[in-house]
Order: structure tokens, then C-alpha cells, then sequence
């Protein structure tokens, strides 16, 4: 995947994201915020993270540090299931509100496909 799409989908979990916790944080009471917010964070933060390092093992050329990338991806991913785990297990928060937060990026990457395909398909 290129790294405009990557960019693309990036902004747009961001507005995505933004909507759900504005949209939480007014019509809901405080534990569904929390949810949206924590979820729709973590979203943004796991995307970037992706992004950064995709255009990082796109931009080298050596073997061992795109085997370094991929290590820190793996533990990265590690990480992202722990902390789901913890707050879904410990945090007071709306687990429906929490996964419709995460769920942002799914999202945005559908919302990316759809547009580029309806690019190609005009051309």
C-alpha cells in the first residue's frame, strides 16, 4: 500500500474519531465517552504507529533493519491486546462504546478502498 493511502486513511480515522467522541461526549452519559474516547484513541495511535513504520520499511533498503520493523510491529500488536485486555477487564468504561471506537480505522479503511476503486473504475 502506498504511503498516500496510508496518509489518506490516517486523517480520515482521525475525523472519524473525532465525531464519535464529540458525538459521545454530548449525548451520552460519562462512562460511554470514556469508551469512545479510549477506544477512538487508541485506534489513532495504533494507525499511526502502523504508518510510521510502513513508510520506514518502505524507505530502507536493508534486510535486518525491515527485520526489525516487523519485530517492533509484532510487539507493538502485543502491546495493543494487552491494553485492550486491561480496559476492557479493569477500566470503568462502556465496552459497546469502546469497541465502536477502536473500530474507527475499519472504518476509514473501507471508506480509503471504496474511493480508490471508484477512481480506477473512472480511468
Amino acid at each position: 500500500m502506498e504511503s498516500t493511502r496510508l496518509r489518506a486513511i490516517e486523517r480520515i480515522n482521525l475525523v472519524i474519531a473525532t465525531a464519535i467522541c464529540l458525538g459521545s461526549l454530548l449525548f451520552w452519559r460519562r462512562a460511554v465517552a470514556y469508551g469512545a474516547f479510549l477506544g477512538a484513541g487508541l485506534a489513532v495511535l495504533n494507525f499511526w504507529s502502523i504508518r510510521r513504520v510502513s513508510e520506514a520499511g518502505l524507505r530502507t533498503k536493508s534486510e535486518r533493519k525491515r527485520l526489525v520493523l516487523i519485530s517492533f510491529l509484532m510487539a507493538k500488536m502485543a502491546a495493543m491486546m494487552a491494553l485492550v485486555y486491561v480496559i476492557v477487564r479493569y477500566a470503568p468504561v462502556n465496552i459497546l462504546a469502546f469497541i465502536v471506537g477502536l473500530s474507527t480505522f475499519l472504518v476509514s479503511i473501507m471508506i480509503v478502498s471504496f474511493r480508490g476503486h471508484a477512481d480506477a473504475a473512472e480511468t
